[in-house]
């Protein structure tokens, strides 16, 4: 009598392919098993069913002393049972072995587990992770300057399908002083495509301290300042009159690291509307200080 070693453990193993339009996804299971130590074994009979009330057929054979089998006529969706027989030189069969059984879920879909960004000099770093991949041809990596309008920057190649975690890096250089939003589209080998959520960062730390012309310059009654901060400080900014009186304090706050503009629509700390004439600001922060001058023409 034959007595075939137990068939102890069976691995899933997922692949896929593009059929058209639609998704179709060959998979397989993979058997292995203890070969028996009999000389006289010539080959083992692998049997399935996806009934565990009916017969089980036969559907393959190996050859002895092979000890695994890749079954690849198999659906998502379906549970699957396993036995399988030990036949020697004479034609002898043992009995089954023990069965294992498996089910192939759905294929999984490109799971995103995380997507940040951070500065470092000017350049924008973006990561992101996935938990699951199917399908998954790559990300396009596009950026918008007002959240609306996006354009493509980069490609990462995806990971095709799998279960395994991954983790994705960008890098988008050299930005200029601004806020950048960034989104992800991901895109399936048969060109379907998802979009991620959008993130956004203020890019381009300024290298210096620097204090901008007001514009308009000449101006009435509006004007704008501009400054850079390439680091954080406790930063004023205030408009003097020819005579070096204070005439109004815009910014008395600290700041952090960055570019700011402030408007000035010429008024006193009063709240009274001043004279044509001659201004200046100037700015103190970082343990500096630096001035422009403005007119006012009404």
């Amino acid at each position: 009598m034959l007595i075939l070693s137990t068939l102890y453990r069976f691995i899933v193993t997922i692949y896929f392919f593009c059929l058209g339009q639609t998704h179709g996804f060959a998979q397989s299971v993979q058997l292995v098993w203890s070969p028996s130590n009999s000389q006289n074994i010539s080959y083992y009979g692998i049997y399935r069913t996806t009934n565990i009330d009916s017969s089980f057929i036969l559907i393959n054979t190996v050859n002895h002393p092979d000890s695994t089998y890749i079954d690849q006529a198999v659906q998502f969706g379906s549970q699957y049972y396993y036995v399988a027989t030990a036949v020697d030189v004479f034609g002898n069969e043992s009995g089954f072995s023990n069965m294992v059984d498996t089910t192939l879920n759905a294929a999984v879909p490109v799971e995103l587990s995380s997507f940040s960004v951070h500065l470092n000099d000017n350049d924008a770093i973006l990561e992101w992770s996935t938990e699951t991949e199917t399908n998954n041809f790559g990300f396009e990596v596009q950026r918008s300057q007002d959240g609306e309008i996006f354009t493509k920057v980069g490609f990462v190649k995806g990971n095709g399908t799998t279960v395994v975690p991954k983790h994705y890096e960008f890098i988008d250089r050299y930005l200029t002083i601004g806020t950048y939003y960034y989104r992800l589209k991901q895109i399936d080998f048969n060109g379907d495509y998802k979009f991620s959520n959008t993130i956004k960062i203020t890019g381009g730390i300024p290298r210096e301290f620097r204090l901008e012309q007001n514009f308009p310059n000449p101006f009435n009654p509006l004007t704008t300042i501009s400054y850079s901060l390439p680091k954080g400080s406790h930063v004023e900014l205030t408009i003097y009159n020819i005579n070096g009186e204070v005439i109004y304090k815009l910014v008395d706050k600290f700041q952090e690291a960055g570019q700011y503009t402030v408007k000035w629509n010429s008024i006193d700390q009063a709240g009274k509307k001043v004279s044509s004439g001659t201004y200046y600001y100037k700015i103190k922060a970082l343990n500096s200080a630096l001035f422009r001058k403005m007119m006012l023409i009404k």
